[in-house]
């Protein structure tokens, strides 16, 4: 059964694009913003100074995509 493409197209964006998306817009779905948000914290890209990090990190081991 053909459900038809799963990805329309690709953009490559700065990762600080990708983080307001996430932060301000539904652009994203959430498992998406979940990859994304790990990759940053664990690349350094969002530092244990952002608002909200550590309850980033707790959402983010608990698997919580709300």
């Amino acid at each position: 059964m053909y459900l038809g493409p799963q990805v329309e197209e690709f953009f490559l964006w700065p990762a600080q694009r990708v983080l307001e998306t996430i932060a301000t817009t539904d652009d994203f779905k959430s498992n998406c913003c979940l990859v994304n948000l790990d990759f940053f914290v664990r690349h350094g890209l969002l530092a244990p100074e952002h608002p909200g990090y550590l309850e980033l990190l707790r959402k983010l081991r608990s698997g919580d995509c709300s």
